[in-house]
C-alpha cells in the first residue's frame, strides 16, 4: 500500500490549520475542555506527517506504526470532547434528572470504553509492527475488535444522548429559556 502523496498533503494542511485555529480558540476563550479536541487534531497531524514518510519509504516500519497508532488515537480525543460537551449541556439545561446516567459519571464512563479500546488497538499495533505473519493477523483482529468496542461505546453514547434529549425537549428550566 502506498499512500497518495497529494491527498496527504491535502488532509496534513486542512488538520494543521483547523487544530491552529482551535488551538486560538482555546486560548482566546479560555475553555480547558478544548485541549481534547486540539489534541486530536495534533494527533492527524502528526499520523499525516507519518504518512507522507511512509511515501518516502515504503519499509520504514516507525513511521507506519506511528501513522497507524496517531490515527488510531486522534478520535479518541475527539471523542472525550463529545461525551464532556454532553456534561455540560446537561449542567446548563439545569435537567440532570432527565439524563439516564448522572452527569459527572458521563465522562469516565465513555472514557474508559474509549481507553480500552485504545489500549486493544495499541497492543494489535505493536503485533502488527513485529514483523511475525502470525503476529500480524493477530494484532489486525485485535484491532478490529478495539474498534468494535470503541464503535459500541460510541453507539450507547449516541443512545443516552437521544434518551436525554427525548426526556428533556419539552423541560421550561435552565438559563436557555429565561427571558
Amino acid at each position: 500500500y502506498k499512500p497518495n502523496l497529494p491527498v496527504c498533503i491535502i488532509s496534513l494542511v486542512l488538520f494543521a490549520f483547523s487544530t491552529l485555529a482551535h488551538i486560538i480558540q482555546l486560548i482566546k476563550f479560555r475553555q480547558p475542555s478544548f485541549i481534547f479536541f486540539v489534541l486530536g487534531g495534533i494527533a492527524q497531524v502528526i499520523g499525516y506527517i507519518a504518512r507522507i514518510g511512509c511515501i518516502s519509504d515504503l519499509n520504514n516500519v516507525t513511521f507506519y506504526v506511528v501513522h497507524t497508532l496517531a490515527v488510531l488515537l486522534a478520535p479518541i480525543f475527539y471523542a472525550v470532547s463529545i461525551y464532556g460537551l454532553l456534561g455540560r449541556i446537561i449542567k446548563y439545561t439545569e435537567a440532570e434528572d432527565q439524563s439516564p446516567i448522572k452527569r459527572t459519571r458521563i465522562t469516565c464512563i465513555f472514557v474508559i470504553g474509549d481507553l480500552l479500546s485504545f489500549l486493544m488497538q495499541n497492543t494489535g499495533g505493536g503485533m502488527m509492527a513485529s514483523g511475525d505473519p502470525d503476529k500480524t493477523d493477530l494484532g489486525t483482529n485485535i484491532i478490529l475488535i478495539g474498534l468494535i468496542i470503541q464503535l459500541v461505546f460510541f453507539f450507547i453514547f449516541i443512545f443516552l444522548t437521544y434518551i436525554f434529549h427525548i426526556r428533556a425537549q419539552d423541560l421550561s428550566t435552565g438559563p436557555s429559556q429565561q427571558g
